[in-house]
């Protein structure tokens, strides 16, 4: 069994990091408090989500639940955040006011924090560190418009050009979402005591979360 309390010191960094890198909340946790349900990924079917079977980080393109669950036992610890967008902030950016864009300039946020923080994982020697995000990949539209610009974000979802390429342009920066990788976001929140509301146009902030398995 490792050493909690260890492990806690050595990654206690990355909290600190991530809190000072626009996370509104992070702390580390037992991946035992990570609750994979095979009803989650179902949701990705029932009702069909528009980037179902069309990008290469959503269902069916993933592994099943079962895998997913024993993968996540073999962690000895994960960083969960969670990065909050608002309206009134990402709204107010060119392209963003329109429909429910603003809802995306957050979740990149979160991406590029998971992308970062994995990376810094993987120079202290912890070479399976694996990072999960929120919301369907994105990436490509970005590209269309803007490198590196998360404000040339869209809502209107063009699929994943990697399914019939089999090459992706982000393939270090993609990432499957928490829940598409059948983790109950609400449920693993809740136990790790940072519980969250869904919301949308009518709150005018929306709550994505991550996370960081780590060994």
């Amino acid at each position: 069994m490792p050493n909690v309390r260890r492990q806690r010191k050595r990654f206690a960094h990355l909290v600190d990091r991530a809190l000072e890198e626009g996370a509104d909340t992070a702390l580390l946790i037992s991946p035992t408090i990570i609750c994979v349900q095979e009803r989650v990924q179902m949701k990705c079917l029932i009702p069909r989500c528009t980037s179902y079977g069309r990008s290469l980080t959503c269902p069916p393109n993933l592994p099943d639940p079962t895998a997913i669950a024993r993968m996540v036992a073999e962690y000895d610890i994960a960083l969960m955040m969670q990065v909050v967008g608002t309206k009134a902030q990402d709204g107010a950016k060119p392209g963003m006011e329109v429909d429910y864009n603003w809802v995306y300039p957050s979740v990149y946020r979160l991406h590029h924090l998971l992308h970062e923080l994995e990376k810094s994982a993987l120079e202290m020697g912890c070479y399976l560190a694996m990072g999960l995000g929120g919301g369907d990949c994105r990436w490509c539209e970005m590209l269309q418009d803007a490198e590196g610009d998360p404000c040339a974000l869209h809502a209107s979802a063009g699929g994943c050009p990697a399914v019939q390429s089999g090459q992706c342009v982000r393939a270090y920066r993609a990432r499957p979402a928490l829940e598409a990788m059948s983790i109950n976001v609400v449920q693993t929140a809740e136990n790790a005591g940072i519980p969250f509301e869904f919301t949308g146009q009518d709150e005018g902030y929306v709550t994505w979360n991550g996370i960081l398995l780590l060994e």
